[in-house]
């Protein structure tokens, strides 16, 4: 799992914020979650196959995506 960051992509926020409502906040809440998921998921699957750097990596990404809501 090359390439994981500690913070978050700016592809990854363009494509949250293009979903994003004007003044719908839980469109914030539902975007940063969703993807805060997915690295969750991604976290899972490396720690199920034993892929302890990337497994380290992807969790503490994770961590800052579910900062962000």
């Amino acid at each position: 799992m090359q390439g994981i960051k500690a913070q978050a992509e700016i592809g990854e926020c363009l494509a949250i914020v293009s979903k994003i409502k004007e003044g719908d906040f839980n469109s914030w809440f539902e975007g940063w979650r969703n993807m805060a998921q997915k690295i969750e998921s991604i976290t899972n699957d490396c720690h199920r196959k034993n892929h302890k750097v990337s497994a380290r990596e992807a969790f503490n990404y994770s961590i800052t995506e579910f900062k962000q809501y």
